[in-house]
């Protein structure tokens, strides 16, 4: 996964964590890549399903799972999707 690299900067000595400049609209359709980023700075070892369950939840209310799975099923439609 794409956070991968931040689990491990607590091994780089010296290194006492990230400067990121982010506009807002990074946070479209979601911010979960920005909460991904600095929960995994205080928890390397955060579950990212798990997280992302809280984020959506957090972020949408009762239907927060139900935005998940759908920005998961559109995704898809993107030809610049992974």
């Amino acid at each position: 996964r794409e956070w991968e690299d931040i689990k491990v900067y607590h091994e780089i000595e010296g290194f006492n964590g990230i400067i990121s400049c982010q506009t807002q609209r990074i946070g479209f359709p979601t911010a979960l890549p920005n909460c991904i980023m600095g929960g995994t700075l205080f928890d390397n070892n955060l579950d990212f399903e798990q997280y992302s369950d809280m984020y959506y939840t957090s972020a949408f209310g009762k239907d927060g799972l139900k935005v998940k799975e759908y920005l998961k099923e559109i995704t898809v439609l993107f030809p610049f999707a992974f």
